[in-house]
């Protein structure tokens, strides 16, 4: 059995993928990274590291850190602006009556960021799919707390409005918008009874996403859609969590290296700028 090698520095410069070798100064950065790195975990044993050692860590570490801002460019794939209105999806998370009370004023504000977005997309052809958790079933047995979830359910059939989501978003029955439920204790929307047949049968390619909690349903919605071969779009001002720092981390380090974190406001400015609709409109004024 023949023993694995370590990578080498011609080895790694060597590449045979599509988009070529990686540059051997962006490598010399990295390899510089990852010494520094090492000599500021050794000081830390020890002692307090020299400052030059810390310097050196955090302005290599910002050469490698990628640019992972939304991208807005209709010639790119992997860009919610490379598709059509009708194969973009809006999806409205968890805005129930008992998720948004838990949320105060940042949940308040997200409703009503969402729903300028829900009002949009109809209007624009894209197709709105409220997800929501069933509070008329049970948790899986298998679910971790399922007693707790169990007992917050039974609280909410004397609160009809706690269980529904809050009106203003609630649904209207729009030709191209649709409802479907997932069982309580389940977090992801891809998992709501129905909704990958939904998406499929309508071709849909790129998801857009507002909802609560930012932590949970958003996430945990966001990352698996990726990997199922979406191009995911995520509405920070339509998303809210219980910890103003989780909010954050979630939308500025974890999610944007597989997703678009962007503002209700950056996306449907984009959208008008790369369909045509804002010069349409400074047309039909003029």
């Amino acid at each position: 059995m023949t023993e694995p090698r370590p990578a080498t520095l011609s080895a790694l410069t060597s590449s045979h993928d599509e988009a070529g070798p990686i540059p051997p100064d962006t490598l010399q950065i990295y390899l510089r990274f990852l010494s520094s790195r090492k000599a500021l975990m050794e000081y830390k044993e020890r002692s307090r590291p020299p400052k030059r050692i810390v310097e050196e860590v955090e302005d290599t570490a910002e050469e490698i850190t990628p640019n992972m801002a939304a991208i807005f460019d209709v010639d790119d794939p992997s860009s919610p602006l490379h598709y059509s209105a009708s194969q973009t999806a809006l999806l409205l998370l968890d805005y129930q009556g008992f998720i948004v009370s838990q949320l105060a004023e940042s949940g308040a504000a997200a409703v009503a960021t969402a729903v300028g977005m829900r009002d949009w997309a109809l209007n624009h052809g894209i197709t709105v799919v409220h997800s929501l958790v069933d509070v008329k079933s049970a948790p899986p047995q298998t679910c971790k707390g399922a007693n707790r979830i169990a007992a917050m359910l039974a609280g909410l059939k004397d609160d009809p409005a706690g269980g529904a989501e809050v009106p203003s978003l609630a649904f209207n029955q729009h030709a191209t918008e649709y409802v479907v439920l997932k069982s309580p204790g389940v977090v992801s929307a891809l998992q709501s009874k129905g909704v990958m047949e939904l998406l499929a049968e309508r071709k849909i390619k790129s998801l857009v996403i507002c909802g609560l909690s930012t932590s949970g349903a958003v996430m945990r919605t966001a990352v698996p859609a990726t990997d199922e071969g979406f191009v995911v779009s995520v509405i920070s001002d339509a998303c809210a969590d219980r910890k103003e720092g989780v909010h954050t981390m979630v939308l500025e380090t974890l999610l944007p290296n597989r997703v678009h974190v962007t503002s209700a406001d950056e996306f449907v400015g984009e959208w008008s700028r790369a369909k045509g609709l804002g010069k349409a409109k400074e047309e039909k004024r003029a």
